[in-house]
């Protein structure tokens, strides 16, 4: 069954399919060794710029991971710089209040 898995994305699927506890730490390694470390861990721009390219049109959506929170350190950087900042959580329901901001 070896041969019949002709690359690392055949072998991603299978470990998909038996094994879904080891996927993250394969898709790590995949990434690495398929795509570079360059995108292995994508730096985040400074904070600073991402505030200093705020704009009434221009909003911006952090993803973020579980347990992760920039909410206190983007409004303080939007003080520093002296930007006026609305925020929202986004989710089921919100979709009013996100059009009126």
């Amino acid at each position: 069954w070896q041969d019949s898995l002709t690359g690392p994305l055949d072998r991603l699927c299978l470990l998909r399919a038996i094994r879904v506890d080891a996927l993250e730490r394969a898709i790590h390694i995949f990434v690495r060794e398929q795509l570079g470390h360059d995108l292995e861990d994508p730096a985040a721009p400074p904070l600073q710029t991402t505030v200093r390219a705020l704009s009434h049109v221009t909003p911006v959506i952090f993803l973020l991971a579980g347990g992760v929170d920039p909410e206190a350190e983007l409004l303080s950087t939007a003080r520093e710089l002296q930007v006026e900042l609305k925020s929202l959580a986004l989710g089921p329901g919100r979709a009013e209040k996100a059009t009126q901001l």
